[in-house]
């Protein structure tokens, strides 16, 4: 018996809604919870002058400054719109950051020292502006040598790693003009620990986040030369106290 395709009916499935500043919220929560357990409410609410260093167009600095406190978003471009008026925009590459030294009294910064191309001296300059008694508060997710480590969602499985993959030890999984500040700097746990110990910061909290237990290892995994620490280290949140 032949189909009547125009008795079918189609079910067309609708288009998928973003509610994008619930997902921002949805991951700063989290941040700041974080936060707060490690230096105490009172003392993040005390802060006066907040800096985010990387903060993009969908940064997270709204999140942290309260009515009376200073925020300050710093980035490759100016993104002066994407945030409500009390948010001054500032332009940087990251080697310099404009402002006085000891003029702030915590820095925030997710998702992007692992692109910074001079790490040690971006972090300097943190240290710069961050007043004596103020904190710095540091997240990476995903870190490069992770199964994720590639920043690109298609690339899951350690593409990054493996000899007979054409995207071997990439540092610009995005293409080099396709997204601005895409480059990945390879950074390592180790790596980032020795780059903080090197300064008068003492460290408040060290958390590494693990990737799952039932990912399959690849074959080349046993060989790659990495620390098994960075090959299962998903993330990591640091937080530490200027002396």
């Amino acid at each position: 018996m032949p189909l009547d395709i125009c008795s079918m009916k189609v079910r067309v499935k609708p288009p998928k809604i973003i509610d994008r500043e619930a997902k921002r919220a949805g991951i700063y929560e989290p941040l700041r919870e974080h936060l707060e357990r490690v230096i105490g409410a009172d003392t993040l609410t005390a802060a006066h002058t907040i800096l985010e260093f990387g903060s993009g167009r969908n940064g997270f600095i709204e999140y942290y400054t309260g009515e009376h406190q200073t925020g300050l978003a710093l980035d490759l471009v100016d993104n002066t719109g994407c945030y409500d008026q009390r948010i001054k925009c500032l332009v940087s590459d990251g080697r310099t950051i404009p402002l006085d030294d000891a003029s702030v009294d915590l820095i925030v910064s997710h998702s992007v020292v692992e692109h910074v191309g001079d790490l040690p001296h971006s972090l300097g300059e943190m240290n710069r502006v961050l007043r004596p008694g103020g904190h710095v508060y540091i997240t990476v997710s995903p870190l490069y040598y992770s199964p994720f480590g590639s920043h690109r969602k298609d690339w899951r499985a350690w593409e990054v790693l493996d000899p007979d993959s054409p995207h071997y030890l990439t540092q610009y999984p995005l293409g080099r003009g396709e997204n601005i500040g895409s480059y990945l700097n390879k950074l390592t746990t180790s790596q980032f620990e020795a780059m903080t110990e090197a300064l008068p910061w003492k460290r408040m909290d060290w958390t590494l986040r693990r990737i799952s237990a039932d990912i399959a290892r690849p074959v080349f995994f046993e060989t790659c030369g990495v620390s098994e620490v960075d090959l299962v280290t998903r993330e990591f949140r640091y937080v530490a106290r200027k002396s």
